[in-house]
């Protein structure tokens, strides 16, 4: 069955019905839709309508009620709906790319991406997915071990795109501050002429001076390149889980519960997201977004080119009842305001 093979009036119905649940919640009778529609036909005549919407597995029976609520089958048409009519208005508008990026233009990478989940999550009241995935593997500039505490340091690695990473680490024994500056030099040194290689015994001999543990030096190489090779791995992220306190199907302890386990779990995360996007924007509805226990969800997902270095997809993921104008349009403009950063 095709969209286009409902007749207006069937539409108009299924249309009410949903944006009525999805303002109260509750579901729908034929009374409701003859007193606060304009269809100008009998709350019998829409009754019949309804039972036939039913049949075409547009419409679900409410077991607390007479009144019916959308199906998994109605969202998705509706959404894709409201999703063409959104490309068709912004297709006629001549405004460009959204530029506020140039307020905060010293954000990049992975810092704009955890900014712009954070507003979508703020703006949508939806929990956020999102993963970053990089072309190219950039170099280590420098890098310096600091100590934070006893026998703690951390390893900061400074990319050649500036950015910053972090690893902290423990040994079993202390390093004095002088032996410390040494190692840093000399992994400085190393770094810059091996180019993030393994070294031979006789470079690592000829810079390592005698007062320093040649094993320690290849302890903190194995480290920096444990770490550095790590740096291309697909990184993915939940943000606004909280918002879900406040979404009436998960009201249930139980379900509540289920829904955080799932989403703790990063290679669920990243079988939601690993989907071909055909368009800039696509929305999967139901058992489309991936996972059985999300039959009763919805994902809006992009896909950008960031700092013409990531590949990142931001998703929005909602129960089957959510505003799906406001995700659409919202995610849209962030997605710009990524691209013009």
């Amino acid at each position: 069955m095709n969209y286009s093979d409902i007749d207006t009036r069937k539409k108009n119905i299924m249309e009410f019905i949903i944006n009525e649940y999805l303002d109260s919640c509750n579901p729908v009778g034929s009374r409701t839709i003859s007193k606060n529609s304009d269809l100008g036909v009998s709350a019998a005549t829409i009754r019949n309508e309804m039972s036939d919407l039913e049949e075409m597995g547009l419409l679900e029976k409410s077991h607390s009620s007479s009144g019916r609520i959308p199906s998994a089958l109605a969202y998705k048409y509706y959404a894709k709906e409201v999703l063409n009519s959104f490309n068709i208005q912004r297709s006629n508008e001549k405004t460009s790319s959204l530029t506020v990026r140039n307020e905060r233009s010293g954000i990049k990478g992975e810092s704009a991406l955890s900014l712009a989940c954070d507003i979508l999550s703020e703006s949508t009241s939806s929990v956020i997915v999102s993963s970053m995935e990089r072309f190219t593997q950039p170099k280590i500039r420098k890098v310096e071990i600091i100590n934070i505490s006893t026998k703690t340091y951390v390893i900061v690695f400074v990319l050649d795109n500036l950015e910053v990473s972090s690893k902290v680490f423990s040994v079993d024994f202390d390093i004095s501050s002088s032996d410390l500056k040494k190692i840093n030099f000399l992994l400085n040194k190393l770094l810059s002429i091996n180019n993030q290689d393994e070294l031979t015994v006789e470079e690592l001999d000829e810079l390592v001076s005698s007062a320093l543990n040649r094993d320690l030096i290849q302890y903190f190489l194995y480290l920096i390149n444990k770490e550095y090779r790590g740096i291309n791995d697909i990184k993915t992220k939940v943000t606004g889980l909280t918002n879900i306190l406040d979404m009436p199907e998960y009201n249930d302890l139980f379900q509540l519960k289920s829904f955080l386990n799932l989403l703790s779990n990063e290679q669920n995360i990243k079988k939601i997201m690993d989907k071909k996007l055909k368009n800039h924007i696509e929305i999967f509805i139901g058992k489309e977004v991936g996972l059985k226990e999300l039959s009763e969800n919805s994902l809006v997902l992009t896909e950008l080119i960031l700092d013409n270095a990531y590949k990142i997809k931001i998703g929005v993921l909602s129960p089957l009842r959510s505003d799906y104008k406001k995700i659409i349009s919202s995610l849209y403009n962030i997605s710009w305001k990524l691209i013009s950063l």
